[in-house]
């Protein structure tokens, strides 16, 4: 069809040169996908809250390679391929570092920026070095009259796109090896590069002092790399840690004191004061399918006695395959998640703990305010999510750097479940006594749902046995504590 369609359009010279055209465009454009790019982490000034600014990065580093356009060292790889010793230099953002550690990374191009208040207004610089030079070639910059976060999602993303003008450049040397596989004998482009040993004076002390303390973590727990100690409770936990059996990120979620409920909903009445006396790990993300598999693997469990008949139904092939890392596990239901957690050590979040760590602070409906609009920033629901569940991870965290809590998944908690708020415990553990016995409660929204039962205080229940392709969880960890801990 083609060749008539050219046989008739064109003259034999014209089909050559037609022909030499889209010979030129086409390796041109699966090149400039390989184009190697990384996004080092944005520096706050000291009056923007760190955790806040990691997101930014973080969320930059997504949608810079949702553009199509580069190839985006995601920070694990950044981690693999360089030593402690740079990573202190996280907090820096001169022009000399970026290129040392451009150069360590193995790409020709790095972004790197700032975040910062000045009257009132959070201001965010960014930009682009040529790794080879150490020069400037693109630079971009916006300002907020307040930390709207959903905003400055909105603006970072425009910036990414922005990027997309950059002139192409030769592919990397990480980027060929990637492509072809690394040459016979040689290492993989991916080995930590050895440090000269020489003293930069641009490393703060400051740095130095933070990456040597060591972080305390719960049993079965170690730090995650590049991690700081958590600013809430001040007591030398880990913000973040993951968990060793299964290999789930945790993220600190502080004691404090929050507004339970709504006025909306009548199960969501009577609005009460909850104390959380206590820190807790929860998982950054929905445990995924290959996190519970690994439970099935090691345990035989089959778990059809625990669930309905829709058990797993659509699990075609064993897990782990690519494209299935990131999947949340779904068609399980609450007696399935707490088998896993059971055997992983950990458990099911209770109703309050969940509430208390979605809202992460905000009093609002959502953990970045009431605008519905800025909701598909943060969560995948009935407008955005393409009429599927969607990979965990790929939406804004909250401020405590917790993903996916409004939509994707409705997710299971420890609570029996009641049709309201009366007689429910106050100091953030579940409700085990009284309620329904055969119902467990969900929270959270899914990819099916509205926007309104993506809220915070939103809830519903299920009977225990009962799976879907809407329903999964996350997990849950105590973290050993004493009043007098908490400073």
């Amino acid at each position: 069809m083609i060749r008539r369609i050219l046989r008739r359009t064109f003259s034999y010279r014209g089909r050559v040169a037609f022909l030499g055209i889209l010979l030129l465009i086409i390796p041109s454009q699966s090149l400039r996908a390989e184009l190697v790019l990384a996004v080092w982490e944005l520096v706050p000034d000291g009056k923007i809250d760190p955790v806040h600014v990691e997101t930014y990065s973080q969320w930059l580093r997504q949608e810079v390679g949702n553009t199509g356009v580069f190839n985006v060292l995601e920070r694990s790889e950044m981690e693999e391929r360089l030593v402690e010793e740079v990573w202190k230099w996280i907090e820096l953002c001169r022009e000399s570092c970026l290129t040392t550690i451009g150069k360590n990374l193995e790409v020709e191009r790095i972004v790197g920026g700032e975040v910062g208040m000045a009257k009132g207004e959070i201001q965010i610089a960014l930009m682009v070095l040529d790794v080879n030079t150490g020069k400037r070639i693109w630079e971009w910059e916006d300002s907020f009259p307040q930390e709207d976060r959903a905003v400055i999602f909105s603006s970072l993303t425009e910036a990414a796109h922005d990027l997309e003008t950059l002139p192409p450049w030769s592919a990397s040397k990480a980027a060929l090896q990637r492509k072809s596989g690394a040459p016979s004998g040689a290492k993989p482009s991916t080995r930590p590069v050895r440090s000269s040993g020489r003293k930069q004076p641009d490393q703060p002390a400051a740095a130095v002092e933070a990456s040597s303390k060591k972080l305390k973590a719960p049993r079965g727990c170690e730090p995650k790399p590049g991690t700081r100690e958590d600013r809430y409770t001040n007591a030398g936990w880990a913000r973040e840690v993951i968990h060793k059996r299964t290999g789930i990120e945790m993220v600190l979620i502080p004691p404090a004191t929050f507004t339970m409920g709504s006025q909306r909903r009548r199960n969501e009445r009577p609005v009460h004061d909850v104390e959380v006396l206590k820190p807790f790990y929860l998982g950054k993300c929905e445990v995924t399918l290959p996190q519970y598999w690994q439970f099935v693997k090691a345990t035989g469990y089959t778990g059809k006695g625990d669930a309905d008949g829709n058990y797993l139904v659509d699990l075609k092939s064993t897990p782990g395959l690519v494209g299935e890392l990131d999947r949340p596990a779904f068609w399980v239901s609450w007696k399935n998640a707490k088998a896993y957690c059971e055997w992983a050590g950990l458990r099911l979040p209770s109703e309050a703990e969940w509430e208390h760590a979605c809202q992460a602070g905000s009093k609002e409906n959502y953990c970045f305010g009431d605008k519905e609009q800025y909701l598909e920033y943060f969560g995948w629901y009935g407008r955005n999510s393409s009429g599927k569940w969607q990979f965990v991870g790929q939406r804004a965290p909250n401020d405590w750097g917790v993903f996916d809590m409004h939509g994707n998944m409705w997710e299971w908690c420890e609570d029996r479940w009641r049709g309201n708020y009366t007689g429910a415990p106050l100091d953030g553990t579940a409700r085990i006594k009284g309620g329904s016995r055969g119902k467990r409660t969900l929270r959270g929204g899914g990819w099916r749902s509205n926007a309104e039962d993506c809220r915070s205080a939103s809830r519903t229940s299920k009977r225990w046995n009962k799976t879907d392709r809407t329903i999964g969880f996350r997990a849950a960890l105590d973290v050993p504590w004493r009043p007098s801990a908490r400073h």
